[in-house]
């Protein structure tokens, strides 16, 4: 039975240049909402112009994804938890 938790999804993001366009890396944490405890091996996948990148929270729930600039949709998913599914707009 799924827990009714929410994910906290602490995003942080930064460009790095390069000669043709730029990239981003998008980083954070996921944390269950109730405890603040890392949620640990959370999947987290970004969708981008029907490509599909994704990744795997660490032991202290952090993750990090390079892509490029548009609008992504971020999704996060852990055993036990309700997914979490945001849209982000990166310029």
């Amino acid at each position: 039975m799924y827990s009714r938790l929410l994910f906290t999804l602490l995003l942080v993001w930064w460009a790095s240049s390069s000669i043709a366009q730029s990239t981003y890396t998008l980083s954070g944490s996921v944390r269950d909402s109730a405890s603040g405890q890392p949620i640990v091996r959370a999947a987290v996948v970004l969708d981008y112009e029907k490509s599909t990148k994704g990744t795997h929270t660490d032991s202290q729930g952090h993750f990090a994804i390079t892509t490029q600039p548009g609008q992504h949709i971020v999704v996060v998913r852990s055993l036990g938890y309700v997914p979490f599914r945001t849209t982000l707009y990166l310029r």
